[in-house]
């Protein structure tokens, strides 16, 4: 048998929800879903917190996910996809990045995003997306874990915030606190908020953590 890889070009068809549009001038919040999430779920999970002072760009991962749950197909996406057998990307954040930079460009909201909230494989693929926007001021990420092995210097001394719940049975919180140490060393403001009692899916007290820092 003889394998042949192509790198075709490919369109990844994608949704935005933009939301309070007339207070672009203000700046923009850029929301990244969970795995197998879209983008409305991240945003009805925290609009009660979001200022309205800005405008809310809500994006859907590129990568779709179809999930059968009893007798009825779902479409959920994925912001990369990783072979935990190979233990290796098939499609890596990188991919996202691009993508989410050819998104926000045709958008004309590339130099407007000055914030970033992303939940759990949302938050692990924020900081790949906000190194390369050129007026982030934060990254908010909810259980999830900011890996040091792609970040190790934090070149561009992004503004991590870490919020996780100390229940979290999908992000390991202590491990995810320990890389973001790593990331974060020659920073002074460094925010870790742990919200004792929560899981990982977003619920009140997580809803009042990340509100005091938008």
């Amino acid at each position: 048998m003889r394998t042949i890889e192509y790198n075709l070009p490919v369109l990844f068809p994608t949704r935005a929800h933009l939301y309070q549009e007339e207070q672009k001038s203000n700046g923009c919040i850029l929301l990244l879903h969970g795995f197998n999430q879209d983008a409305k779920t991240i945003y009805e999970d925290i609009k009660s917190v979001l200022p309205s002072n800005k405008m809310i760009v809500s994006l859907e991962a590129p990568l779709p996910v179809p999930q059968k749950r009893k007798e009825k197909w779902f479409l959920g996406f994925s912001w990369y996809i990783f072979d935990f057998n190979k233990k290796d990307f098939i499609y890596s954040p990188e991919l996202a990045n691009t993508l989410t930079e050819g998104y926000l460009k045709k958008l004309s909201l590339w130099d407007s995003i000055d914030t970033i909230v992303g939940f759990s494989q949302g938050g692990y693929t924020a900081p790949f997306i906000a190194s390369s926007l050129p007026n982030i001021n934060k990254v908010i990420g909810i259980n999830c874990r900011f890996r040091h092995e792609e970040f190790k210097d934090n070149p561009n001394q992004l503004n991590l915030v870490a919020i996780h719940g100390s229940n979290d049975q999908m992000v390991n919180p202590n491990e995810a606190i320990e890389s973001y140490k790593k990331i974060v060393q020659n920073v002074e403001d460094q925010k870790i908020i742990v919200v004792e009692g929560s899981g990982h899916f977003i619920d009140e007290n997580l809803l009042k953590a990340l509100s005091s820092q938008l």
